[in-house]
């Protein structure tokens, strides 16, 4: 009869203990986790399952997030919090059941001590290697877009775990998941994470990190972050070669140089010259990447009046991208690279039209002379003893007592 129903139930979910006390082999104590999963996405399906079927089960009311935790939550913070040696693979699914109830079922006024039990898990995850770090950041992912009450007192482990996985200081995950899908998760983490600073300044954080290894990461407010993300984007930009997480990169760095543009240009200086070697050099991106590059250096152009020496970078991106198209012109194959050669062209139009610095750099205007002359006839400038041109690190000084000579264009 449906009365006794709980009480049988209870019965047998109880019936061995608590797993994480009784059992003692690691491949028992993952087929219990893989039950537990099952049960709880059983669990999570109430309620969606019925309207999808437009059916009417009124009488099966959907559980929220306190619920599950009443049966469930044991189990998983203590397989998280008693971290048994080789139990891992059973403690990262711990991990990620526990982060698919609290996503899903946001929307619960959970009880204190199941927060309290969940950011204690997480901050032990995020501290730890391998598989168990593994199923926190990637079961994470949309975390900070929800309105879970008090979850960014987890910004910082976030941003120790996102940048051990991205300075490659975390121990290899290939065994579990290809590297480069966990540096995807770790990107997606960010986008989430960089606004923070210059909206919360000063706020202190509430939760300590603990663990010995992160002391040189302690951070006490949101402001001292900063760095730490200029950090891991300039890695990220060096390293990265999986051409979507690249496209992902260059967006996040132009964001956060947006963000950054008021306090410094030191790390915007840094990503633009990043982003040039590796868009035109030989061994660089793929034309895919480097399209992509160009259009984001491109939108960089709105940030000139906020560069210190912005005239320097400006000649860098021009003279750079001028050799790159004259290069791709040169090959006999314009309509391979046609997306190329007019993105670059607009590129270099932005920065040039930022303010009129070209005149002062004598070596940049006959490099971009040269490239609209081949990109118009096909052929290059005739040259008469003519020097290589070089892009210059300063504009042109006048000859002292003597008139500089005026261009007109």
């Amino acid at each position: 009869e449906d009365e006794y129903v709980f009480y049988s139930w209870h019965r047998m979910l109880n019936i061995i203990g608590n797993p994480s006390e009784v059992i003692q082999h690691p491949a028992i104590f993952l087929a219990f986790m893989n039950g537990v999963e099952i049960l709880v996405n059983q669990y999570l399906k109430i309620g969606y399952a019925t309207k999808a079927a437009g059916k009417d089960m009124s009488r099966f009311l959907p559980p929220d997030g306190n619920t599950i935790l009443h049966i469930f939550g044991t189990w998983l913070y203590d397989a998280i919090q008693f971290d048994k040696i080789g139990f891992d693979e059973g403690t990262a699914l711990a991990m990620k059941i526990l982060c698919n109830i609290m996503t899903t079922k946001h929307l619960t006024n959970f009880l204190p001590i199941y927060m309290a039990s969940f950011y204690s898990c997480m901050q032990v995850a995020l501290m730890k290697e391998e598989r168990v770090l593994l199923a926190a950041i990637t079961s994470a992912t949309n975390l900070f877009t929800l309105e879970i009450k008090g979850l960014r007192c987890l910004v910082p482990s976030f941003v120790y775990a996102i940048h051990k996985v991205i300075t490659k200081r975390a121990k290899p995950f290939d065994n579990v998941m290809p590297a480069e899908h966990v540096r995807r998760a770790c990107l997606t983490l960010l986008s989430t994470l960089l606004p923070l600073p210059n909206h919360f300044g000063s706020t202190k954080f509430t939760l300590s990190m603990f663990d010995s290894a992160s002391k040189a990461f302690d951070v006490k407010q949101y402001m001292e972050l900063k760095a730490h993300f200029s950090m891991i984007l300039s890695e990220a930009l060096s390293n990265e070669t999986y051409p979507p997480n690249l496209e992902t990169l260059l967006n996040l760095a132009a964001t956060w140089g947006l963000e950054e543009i008021e306090n410094s240009s030191e790390f915007i200086k840094q990503a633009i010259s990043l982003i040039v070697r590796k868009t035109t050099s030989s061994n660089g991106w793929t034309s895919e990447t480097a399209l992509v590059a160009i259009k984001t250096l491109s939108a960089m152009s709105s940030m000139y009046p906020k560069l210190e020496k912005g005239y320097d970078q400006a000649n860098v991106i021009v003279g750079h991208l001028c050799k790159y198209v004259s290069g791709l012109l040169s090959a006999g194959q314009p309509q391979a690279t046609e997306d190329l050669i007019v993105h670059s062209f607009k590129c270099i139009t932005d920065w040039i039209m930022v303010e009129q610095w070209i005149l002062d750099y004598a070596d940049t205007k006959y490099m971009l002379l040269h490239a609209l002359v081949l990109g118009l006839t096909g052929r290059p400038q005739r040259q008469e003893n003519v020097p290589e041109p070089q892009v210059k690190a300063t504009p042109e000084v006048p000859v002292k007592g003597k008139k500089a000579k005026k261009d007109h264009w």
